[in-house]
């Protein structure tokens, strides 16, 4: 009994424990936005980024990114949460649709584009020269493979996430588009094959259509 007390006592003086690790408080995300910058898009696409300034500036920890796409795909502003870069590329995005939406209103529903004074033309050519510069990434090779390549820029901006199969951040993609699939060449993936990809991924997608009235 006295090496008994004398062991219970020992173990008392050493304070045994034992160590456990628990997650608390929101889980940090990785959110991608990915946008169709089709001309039948600027609308929507302006109301988008324009409503997700807001959202940015309110972020804690979260990343941010940005792809465009049509015909091929860029990473306009790639992971961060250097969330005053991230509002001053959407200022630059939102003046981009505004672009083509002067665009659209210039050269009206004609088959052919048409002006009766030199300062017309020369306004067009200025405001073309402007939108090509920033195009110059989404339209590569446009005339032979189509444009609006939905699944290869879905598949684009999955694969624009760093460490896909690192579970320890949530991954979401913000994807507007009109689901109008100009292509002329099969895509690799076509957008069945880019969601799979995503699924597989654990990567969610939140989809973002147009009014269909105003649309396709």
């Amino acid at each position: 009994f006295v090496i008994a007390a004398a062991v219970s006592s020992l173990v008392l003086i050493a304070r045994p424990y034992e160590t456990t690790q628990e997650k608390i408080g929101v889980q940090k995300r990785d959110i991608m936005l990915c946008l169709d910058v089709s001309y039948s898009l600027y609308e929507l696409n302006y109301e988008l980024a324009d409503y997700l300034e807001d959202v940015v500036t309110e972020l804690k920890g979260d990343r941010f990114g940005i792809t465009i796409f049509n015909t091929t795909s860029v990473v306009f502003v790639p992971l961060t949460d250097d969330y005053s870069y991230v509002v001053t590329r959407l200022e630059e995005l939102k003046k981009y649709f505004m672009l083509q939406e002067e665009y659209e209103d210039m050269i009206g529903e004609g088959p052919y584009i048409t002006f009766d004074t030199d300062e017309e033309w020369d306004a067009y050519y200025e405001l073309d020269a402007e939108l090509a510069y920033i195009e110059a990434g989404t339209l590569v090779n446009n005339q032979d493979r189509g444009s609006s390549l939905i699944g290869e820029g879905l598949a684009s901006s999955l694969y624009s996430f760093p460490s896909l199969g690192d579970e320890s951040r949530t991954r979401i993609i913000i994807f507007a588009t009109d689901n109008a699939d100009s292509a002329r060449v099969p895509e690799i993936p076509d957008l069945e094959g880019a969601s799979a990809l995503c699924k597989k991924n654990d990567v969610t997608v939140f989809a973002i259509f147009p009014n269909e009235n105003a649309y396709y």
